[in-house]
């Protein structure tokens, strides 16, 4: 059940990242790309924020399956809106 509760934060995690208009992909060279994407780090964020959530002790009402519905909503907002916030892009150079 805890495996399917991951699954529920990552897939609703990246669906609400969607609708908020986050890039699927990096715009190319991907190595030196730091644009914030669905792919990564959203669903990152969202697994993790369930699994310290779960380790505090927070169980939720439907076995998890609500919490993790709840991070992956909270970790879209986080990525989209106080993400480059708190990790800013570095400065630019050549080479």
């Amino acid at each position: 059940m805890i495996i399917f509760s991951y699954l529920i934060a990552i897939v609703s995690a990246i669906i609400v990242a969607l609708f908020l208009g986050i890039p699927i992909v990096a715009e190319r060279p991907w190595r030196r790309s730091w644009t914030l994407t669905v792919i990564f780090p959203t669903p990152i964020i969202a697994a993790g924020l369930l699994a310290a959530s779960l380790k505090l002790g927070f169980k939720g009402f439907y076995n998890t399956l609500d919490l993790a519905l709840i991070t992956g909503i909270i970790s879209a907002f986080l990525v989209k809106y106080i993400l480059e916030r708190i990790f800013p892009k570095p400065p630019l150079h050549p080479g």
